[in-house]
């Protein structure tokens, strides 16, 4: 096994991909205080993959639609500007990697076992009643 020093890390930090506009302007849409609808609508129908993914996850069996979701709209309003923030989110980063195939290992259940833990781990951290002792981190913090 190689090993990695910082300097090999530092390096290639600047090899990392970079999200899709489009990703990036709905990031920054979903995020406003007054989210439009359709303006979010409209970005995610800009990307076909975002939209395919839109409207697969509104139709899922988990949320039980007595009717097929047709519209962009109506699935946002099926999912919730959360959960589509983070499909956005998952889709995006998911993408950026290219698959590298190694044996006894599945990058899908990798992927569906990260998100499904952080997704737990923001419910749980809701339900928690927070330590005074540690402050919220702002936007320019960095932890290692």
């Amino acid at each position: 096994m190689q090993k990695i020093n910082q300097s090999d890390i530092a390096d290639r930090v600047h090899n990392l991909p970079t999200l899709a506009p489009v990703v990036t302007e709905l990031l920054a849409v979903i995020d406003q205080d007054d989210i439009d609808l359709d303006a979010v609508a409209k970005k995610i129908a800009c990307d076909q993959a975002l939209t395919v993914k839109t409207l697969r996850l509104a139709n899922s069996s988990f949320y039980g639609m007595q009717h097929k979701v047709a519209s962009i709209r109506e699935a946002i309003n099926v999912l919730g500007f959360k959960n589509v923030r983070m499909m956005i989110a998952s889709s995006a980063i998911t993408g950026s990697f290219a698959p590298v195939k190694l044996e006894h290992f599945s990058f899908t259940s990798f992927w569906r076992q990260s998100v499904g833990t952080a997704v737990c781990a923001k419910e749980i951290a809701v339900h928690r009643r927070p330590d005074p002792r540690y402050r919220q981190a702002g936007a320019g913090d960095v932890f290692f």
